[in-house]
């Protein structure tokens, strides 16, 4: 799975798993893997957020279909990185937009007041209605004026580097079975980086109050 998250094909990966483990495989068997867990990162998907901030980054990009294009839009958060809700249409319109932010607000916790919610996005002339209408007039929408404005979409435009490294979509339904896996392994990653950064915080929080600073400068720890 992870192999297949880097894009690469199921031939790919069986001569992968064959160099690095000397194990045989059917390229069969990546397809049964990939269906098998398939279910499982799609409920990870449907789990709220915990923890994300009130600032979202939102865009959409291009992605290609059996040789027609489709759009992957998401929502990230400016402070854990995580994606907050995507979908995957094959067009661009307003109700396409709407259906970007209804997987969204799935995404959001009970408890998270939406009132308070700050959208970031570029000029594209759907956004503004699409947010009124899904999310009511508390939400402040900023649309960012060019890459100088202190608050660009580079956080989300980065993203769309993943584009590299997507396999060939024949269909929607192996592209949305594709993006289940990479989503919920991208958020998995994120949170882990920031669990780490929090809990180093709070390790070294607690060793400061532990422990003893003497006038000497010398710092005595309690047994």
């Amino acid at each position: 799975l992870r192999l297949r998250k880097k894009g690469m094909t199921a031939p790919d990966i069986v001569d992968e798993i064959e160099k690095d483990n000397h194990v045989k495989r059917s390229a069969n068997i990546i397809y049964v893997w990939v269906v098998k867990y398939s279910k499982m990162f799609e409920a990870i998907n449907m789990l709220p957020l915990y923890g994300i901030s009130f600032q979202f980054h939102w865009d959409y990009t291009y992605i290609k279909i059996g040789g027609e294009t489709a759009y992957f839009w998401a929502f990230k958060d400016s402070v854990t990185k995580c994606i907050v809700g995507w979908v995957i249409t094959t067009t661009k319109n307003l109700d396409d937009a709407k259906e970007s932010i209804l997987a969204m607000r799935r995404k959001l916790p009970i408890t998270y007041n939406i009132n308070k919610l700050e959208i970031v996005s570029d000029g594209e002339i759907s956004f503004p209605r699409a947010i009124h209408e899904v999310l009511g007039y508390g939400v402040r929408h900023y649309r960012y004026c060019g890459f100088v404005d202190k608050k660009n979409n580079n956080m989300i435009e980065t993203l769309w580097n993943f584009k590299r490294k997507t396999p060939d979509f024949r269909s929607l339904k192996s592209v949305n079975a594709f993006f289940n896996i990479w989503v919920a392994c991208y958020n998995m990653k994120k949170s882990a980086k920031l669990k780490e950064s929090y809990e180093a915080y709070k390790l070294s929080e607690m060793f400061i109050n532990l422990s003893i600073i003497q006038p000497s400068g010398f710092r005595r720890y309690p047994r």
